[in-house]
């Protein structure tokens, strides 16, 4: 029994395969161009910029005084960020007249069965940075990705709690607030 002719050329399964790369190669060159002319356009240069901007937002939240020191204390990562200089780089024109306020984001662990509370995450900032803060600050402790924190509190710059912190207008990180704890 013979095999019937066989077919001479390319496959046709090669051919869908080698026009599949054709049109892959072509579009990321397609990307590749957009990329280029955003990237040169204002608005691209302001990209980049507010990117770059983030960057050395986190950096400097995690290289703070005292973040140290709280990651010893229990924290895996501590962010320690002044949401008025924040702000101010985003926006330069911000109110200079505006209040200072320290933001301390306190992540744990998964799993960790003992975490720190926010009067001993304050102490611990406070007695890193010299005895004081340079205003107000909020503690804020949770896991990653968990919406209810283990607690948020307002603190003084000596490390005494004002109360509770929580978000919204209440909230006095928000414009017009004293941040002292309503009656």
């Amino acid at each position: 029994m013979g095999r019937g002719p066989r077919r001479k050329g390319t496959p046709g399964w090669m051919v869908a395969l080698i026009a599949l790369a054709a049109l892959g190669a072509l579009a990321l060159l397609g990307v590749g161009v957009a990329a280029f002319f955003f990237l040169r356009s204002d608005e691209g240069k302001k990209a980049v910029t507010a990117v770059g901007r983030g960057v050395k937002i986190a950096h400097d939240a995690q290289n703070a005084p005292g973040a140290a020191e709280l990651r010893q204390l229990g924290c895996q990562s501590a962010l320690i960020m002044d949401l008025d200089d924040i702000a101010k780089s985003f926006d330069p024109d911000r109110n200079r007249n505006s209040r200072r306020m320290l933001y301390i984001t306190c992540l744990v662990p998964f799993g960790v069965r003992t975490v720190p509370a926010c009067d001993d995450a304050a102490s611990e900032y406070v007695r890193a940075v010299g005895g004081t803060a340079r205003s107000q600050f909020v503690v804020v402790v949770q896991k990653p990705f968990q919406s209810k924190p283990f607690c948020s509190e307002l603190f003084d710059p000596q490390g005494a709690s004002l109360g509770p912190f929580g978000a919204g207008p209440a909230s006095p990180a928000h414009s017009g607030s004293t941040g002292e704890p309503s009656p």
